[in-house]
């Protein structure tokens, strides 16, 4: 008796390189590339109906970016809204 057993699917056992290559190839595409900066389009609303929490998100996004500047950094691109015709990017 081998150590292989066969597959369910064809009920023929892969060679030993076949998984070996199939696992290289995995790992280079789940790997993240060294030294990547992350994305990130922010969005946010900055209406009048946003002003009874605007203290605690500035607080809670300030939060946000330090921690991301301790991992390498961020690209960003802001996106604001202030109301009927008046979105930025």
């Amino acid at each position: 008796m081998t150590d292989q057993q066969p597959t369910a699917r064809t009920g023929s056992t892969p060679a030993a390189s076949d998984v070996d290559n199939f696992l290289a190839e995995i790992s280079k595409i789940a790997s993240p590339k060294p030294q990547t900066r992350g994305r990130l389009i922010f969005a946010l609303d900055a209406t009048a109906s946003r002003q009874p929490t605007w203290d605690t998100a500035c607080e809670l996004q300030a939060d946000m970016f330090r921690e991301v500047a301790t991992t390498g950094g961020l690209d960003m691109q802001l996106v604001y809204y202030r109301g009927l015709g008046e979105c930025r990017a």
